[in-house]
């Protein structure tokens, strides 16, 4: 069996995005890239079928810039077998990306393809068209569907044609997917490794973290780690900080770790948070400060399988989350 990945460079997950003075598009110079996370995982994953012997090859397809090759020297470095690289400057609209794809797909022929979150659903078409396999995982809920296909929604009507199984991280995605008729349909969770993120979590000591954060001997810490944006619950992390504060217990310290969504609401809103509010915006490590934390709060109105509250686990410590905030409860019991 041959497996085809496909690889993107995007900017770092851990680098806050900013968006153009015109609006057409994010600022991408001098700024930090890597590959996609979940392309990473992808990538990992086919790895390790070609080793476990149920494929005899693993080939990365990249498209972008004379720099996307850092991609697939990635995966190369990882144990894919050969990369490919389609070379095209500047910004590539989607049509181009699947008659590229649908001209690579078709020469190699692989046995399946596997569309690792909604992003992918391209490659899903065009392996449809051309009768091979597909496996969709989702990772995804109805927000981020509507994002995504905002000016699409012809795909959403038609979406249980898009592959011939679907695999997702949570009941709540299962629930919502089987609104749109996909079947069959698989549940996988997410699960995080223990001992990484207790090394990590050491790589900074307790007395710089605490000085850091200005962290006085009675203060509670409460963090929260995720893109700063509405989604994610933001304004309610902030708003619960104040309504402690005007009661009286001034010893409570919020921390957020992440980038920022340039949104006017939300860097308003952080702005203008009061004093036991810190916003240390993306971290390449952000395990330390977890571990320092009293109490990990996701305030999420939405989240499909949030891997860091599985972290914060790991670390021993509390976790609170909205009761219908997406698949995390699944992880969680009360008083537990």
């Amino acid at each position: 069996m041959k497996i085809l990945v496909a690889v993107k460079r995007v900017i770092d997950y851990n680098v806050q995005v900013r968006v153009k003075e015109d609006g057409s598009g994010v600022v991408t110079d001098n700024v930090k890239m890597s590959t996609n996370p979940p392309d990473d995982n992808a990538v990992e994953e086919a790895v390790k079928i070609k080793e476990s012997g149920k494929a005899k090859e693993v080939v990365a397809i990249t498209i972008g810039e004379e720099k996307a090759q850092e991609t697939v020297r990635k995966a190369l470095a990882v144990g894919v077998d050969r990369g490919i690289h389609v070379k095209a400057e500047g910004a590539i609209e989607p049509l181009a990306v699947a008659k590229i794809l649908q001209k690579i797909v078709d020469k190699e022929k692989p046995d399946l393809v596997y569309a690792n979150t909604i992003v992918s659903y391209e490659y899903a078409i065009i392996a449809k068209e051309l009768d091979i396999p597909v496996i969709f995982h989702i990772h995804e809920l109805e927000s981020e569907f509507n994002a995504v296909f905002r000016n699409k929604r012809f795909i959403l009507k038609s979406f249980f044609n898009i592959a011939d199984r679907f695999i997702v991280v949570s009941e709540a995605t299962r629930s919502f997917v089987k609104k749109l008729r996909c079947n069959p349909v698989d549940l996988i969770n997410a699960f995080v490794s223990s001992k990484e993120v207790n090394e990590k979590s050491v790589q900074k000591t307790l007395c710089q973290v605490n000085e850091e954060i200005n962290k006085e001997k009675d203060d509670i810490v409460v963090i929260c780690i995720g893109t700063a944006c509405i989604r994610k619950g933001i304004d309610i992390f902030i708003e619960s900080q104040q309504i402690l504060k005007n009661k009286g217990f001034n010893n409570f310290k919020f921390i957020w770790i992440g980038g920022v969504i340039e949104d006017k609401d939300i860097i308003s809103k952080i702005i203008d948070a009061s004093d036991g509010f810190v916003f240390l915006g993306p971290k390449e490590n952000p395990f330390p400060y977890l571990k320092s934390a009293d109490i990990f709060v996701l305030p999420s109105r939405e989240d499909p399988f949030p891997l860091v509250a599985l972290e914060a686990m790991a670390l021993g410590k509390p976790v609170v989350a909205f009761k219908d905030g997406g698949g995390i409860p699944e992880a969680l019991e009360d008083d537990h």
